[in-house]
C-alpha cells in the first residue's frame, strides 16, 4: 500500500516509515528500525480511519506519506496528507519513536513552471498535467530539470473507454531557474 520511505538515525541506524492496517482494521503510520539484529516496530499515529487501496480504475489516494525524515532537534517529522485531516506533520521523538505531536500544518507551495507547461495540450478528453523534479543523492531537488506528461484525470470506472486513449508524450525540459 502506498510507498515506504526510509532515513538514518545520528547513529546510522537505517528507519523505515510505512503504512498498513492496525489491529482494528484503521490506517496507521509506522516506523520500523534494526536494534540489535532485529526490526523494531514502532506505530505510530493512532487515526481511526481505514482507506481501502482497492477497486478499478484510477486510485484516489485518500491518505499520502510525503516526506519522513531526522530533523536538527533530534526528532523524527513525517509529513502526510489525509482525506480528512489534511496536511500534517507527525513529531516522534527519534530515541523512544513515541508520538510528540500529530499537528496540521500549511502545505508547502507547488514548485511553479513556466504557463505554456501547465497548459494541457491534449484536446481528446478531461487530461491533467504532471511534473515530477529528481532528486539528488542527499533530497535536494535538483531544480534544472523536470520531466513532464498527461494522463487522464482519475476515473473509478468499470468498463475501459470503447476508443483506446491515445499515449501520452513524457517530456524533460530544462528550466533556467
Amino acid at each position: 500500500m502506498e510507498r515506504t520511505l526510509y532515513f538514518f538515525l545520528k547513529d546510522n541506524t537505517p528507519v523505515l516509515a510505512y503504512m498498513k492496517y492496525d489491529k482494528d482494521g484503521n490506517n496507521q503510520y509506522y516506523l520500523a528500525a534494526e536494534e540489535n539484529g532485529k526490526w523494531e516496530i514502532k506505530q505510530i499515529s493512532n487515526w481511526n480511519y481505514r482507506w481501502e487501496f482497492s477497486g478499478p480504475g484510477s486510485i484516489d489516494f485518500q491518505i499520502k506519506l510525503k516526506n519522513a525524515g531526522l530533523a536538527d532537534d533530534n526528532q523524527v517529522k513525517i509529513e502526510y496528507w489525509h482525506v480528512n485531516r489534511g496536511h500534517g506533520e507527525l513529531i516522534v521523538d527519534a530515541n523512544s519513536f513515541q508520538l510528540i505531536e500529530d499537528r496540521k500544518v500549511e502545505p508547502v507551495a507547488e514548485n511553479k513552471y513556466p504557463t505554456e507547461l501547465m497548459e494541457v495540450n491534449r484536446k481528446d478528453g478531461k487530461f491533467q498535467v504532471h511534473f515530477l523534479r529528481p532528486k539528488s543523492y542527499d533530497n535536494s531537488v535538483n531544480g534544472d530539470y523536470v520531466l513532464r506528461w498527461e494522463t487522464m484525470e482519475k476515473r473509478r470506472y468499470y468498463k475501459a473507454p470503447e476508443i483506446p486513449v491515445k499515449p501520452s508524450v513524457l517530456k524533460l525540459y530544462k528550466l533556467n531557474e
